[in-house]
């Protein structure tokens, strides 16, 4: 049985980076969760403070 591999493509080209530079994704846009990014239990606190006081105030 003949196994073969298939060829490995560079993952950057001589006209596209300098040597040894691999090619940069390019973003087109910042993702939402960049804007503020915050630990879970801060984010939790808040959201629970504000339901909290949404509840009492219109109660």
């Amino acid at each position: 049985m003949d196994v073969r591999r298939r060829p490995v493509k560079p993952l950057y080209t001589s006209k596209d980076a300098s040597a040894g530079e691999p090619l940069k994704q390019e973003v087109s846009s910042p993702k939402a969760s960049y804007a503020l990014p915050l630990p879970l239990y801060l984010t939790t606190g808040l959201f629970f403070t504000m339901f909290s006081l949404l509840c009492i105030f219109f109660s």
